[in-house]
């Protein structure tokens, strides 16, 4: 089966960034699902956020997602409400026409964003993906945009192209002054190979010119299960233009049984446009447990190996706290 483009490399990112709350995050999530397809799932987060000015703040928020399927019409509608003033309701048809055919409209009201509205449309078989949406935006400062991705699947090899296009539009500068934004077109590719225990991909990303200087990423992935209760993932990133540096994780997950899993990884990060010599090691440390059949805690730290060796560089440790009642 093909796979969406952004499900290209999913297993690896999942592996590497999933399972180590941190940032003093104290997060609890409580999920329930009728026998006639309503599901709502509750959340409430409490963190620590670093703001421009390097100052830190709490931030709290909660929110509530209803959910109804409707299997019998293979309809579905989707909605999200949370304190930060921002609002969704999604309405989803599936196997319009044909299997594998999903046609979507969202609309949305963010604080930040104003009111958008979403239609989406894709297409999935054995063989290709493809995707295509259009976010048109009731805020004049925002560009309407345009979203088209494709991927091919042939023996054991996938090939991904995604293409975004921001029409022009107008906003407003420092000096509050409304100037003229051409329109921008971006181009990203990324080739994978599956395997039948490991994954590997390699992706380019190129960056809009209205976001700063044009510029390339390239980046590196490699996932593979070794056993029922062990695996491993390494990523590897470079700007062409090297502003922020080579980025490098390796991390990976051990099952001690069906309750228990722990998960490490180390992490070199570096921003060569804040300090050329600002390189930060990082490890991140998890442990999911799940207590019974209706509860699973996450435990979590981030720790700043330089700070531990004496140094001032980077930010400081942190730990998260995670908890689920499904």
């Amino acid at each position: 089966m093909s796979k969406f483009y952004e499900d290209l490399g999913k297993d690896q990112r999942d592996l590497l960034e999933k399972g180590f709350p941190n940032n003093s995050t104290f997060k609890v999530t409580v999920e329930s699902k009728t026998a006639d397809g309503v599901s709502i799932t509750a959340s409430g987060v409490r963190s620590l956020k670093t703001k421009k000015d390097k100052s830190v703040a709490e931030e709290v928020v909660g929110s509530v997602e209803p959910k109804f399927e409707c299997k019998q019409y293979n309809l579905e509608v989707n909605s999200k409400l949370s304190t930060t003033n921002n609002y969704e309701s999604e309405l989803v048809f599936k196997d319009l026409g044909t299997a594998g055919t999903k046609v979507s409209f969202k609309g949305k009201q963010e604080a930040e964003n104003g009111l958008t509205t979403v239609g989406n449309v894709s297409f999935k078989n054995e063989n290709v993906a493809v995707k295509g949406s259009a976010t048109y935006p009731f805020s004049a400062n925002r560009p309407l945009k345009l979203n088209l991705n494709t991927v091919f699947h042939y023996s054991k090899f996938l090939l991904g192209l995604n293409a975004d296009y921001d029409a022009q539009y107008q906003k407003e500068d420092k000096f509050d002054k409304l100037v003229e934004v051409e329109p921008s077109t971006t181009v990203n590719g990324t080739i994978a190979y599956l395997g039948d225990t490991y994954e590997t991909h390699l992706s380019v990303k190129n960056f809009p010119a209205y976001k700063g200087p044009r510029d390339n990423q390239f980046a590196l992935g490699w996932y593979q299960k070794l056993s029922s209760s062990v695996k491993y993932g390494l990523g590897f990133s470079l700007d062409q233009s090297q502003t922020k540096g080579p980025q490098a994780v390796v991390g990976g997950e051990y099952k001690l049984d069906d309750y228990t899993s722990l998960k490490g990884k180390f992490e070199v990060k570096s921003d060569y446009s804040v300090d050329s010599d600002l390189f930060e090691f990082r490890v991140g440390l998890g442990a999911t447990q799940r207590i019974n059949s209706r509860l699973t805690t996450t435990v979590g730290a981030d720790v700043n190996v330089r700070k531990l060796l004496g140094t001032n560089i980077g930010a400081d440790p942190s730990f998260g706290f995670e908890a689920k009642f499904s």
